[in-house]
């Protein structure tokens, strides 16, 4: 992440990237969803986030 708390370009692209080629990846945060669902908007995710 970066300082502003947000993923770069680059990070989205390869986190996208594994996941299409059959990564298995998800993200478990103990922060509300709502303010997680912002920074990774842009990942196609296939798991489910906790």
């Amino acid at each position: 992440m970066t300082p502003d708390d947000a993923l770069s370009a680059y990070s989205k692209f390869e986190l996208n990237r594994l996941i299409e080629s059959g990564a298995n990846f998800t993200v478990a945060t103990e922060h509300i969803p709502t303010s997680v669902m912002e920074i990774l908007k842009d990942i196609h995710f296939k798991m489910p986030i906790i």
